[in-house]
């Protein structure tokens, strides 16, 4: 499956079978990650909208919150449009009869793995920000934060080894051993 050789046996003209799948399963652990993450931003704004801090301030003013939300909103758009924008450009590439190349398959990969840190280090931030009790296991917020670390954890997201593989490939045209892309 990973050099094509499912789609040119079983499925000859289908695109779909076309893009690697060192690609597409990844892409869906992405996406899955970073869609935990549009979840844990929804219970963020749940729990902040009429929430008012010790202090007396209504948290939905306070200027870091809001700072901290515009930051994982923009977060999130630019990785679910980078994940979506990039297997979007690699399938009208097949379908336009290309033949997806390693530097694509590494370059798709590295921003893979870029989106979901983006998106989790983002929600990171707006967890700080939610205060103690948000971590409560009665709290929505806590579980799409765990989530979200154990989906981060999952191998396909680790980010190091495509940026190695990456970087390497870039500059020597060499793909490190045991690096699936």
């Amino acid at each position: 499956m990973g050099n094509g050789w499912y789609a040119k046996q079983h499925q000859p003209g289908n695109p779909l079978y076309a893009l690697p799948f060192g690609v597409m399963f990844p892409g869906a652990i992405a996406a899955s990650t970073i869609g935990i993450c549009e979840g844990a931003i929804a219970a963020f704004v749940a729990y902040t909208r009429n929430r008012v801090t010790v202090s007396g301030v209504k948290t939905a003013q306070d200027p870091f919150h809001l700072e901290a939300l515009s930051v994982a909103l923009a977060d999130m758009s630019a990785s679910r449009r980078q994940l979506l924008g990039d297997i979007t450009d690699m399938y009208d590439y097949v379908v336009r009869g290309g033949e997806v190349t390693m530097h694509m398959r590494l370059e798709n990969r590295r921003n893979q793995v870029r989106a979901v840190r983006r998106v989790v280090d983002a929600v990171d931030n707006l967890f700080n920000h939610a205060g103690g009790h948000s971590i409560w296991l009665d709290q929505p917020m806590q579980r799409f934060w765990r989530d979200m670390h154990a989906g981060m954890n999952h191998v396909c997201n680790v980010a190091e080894p495509m940026y190695l593989a990456f970087g390497q490939e870039f500059f020597s045209g060499q793909v490190p051993a045991g690096v699936l892309a």
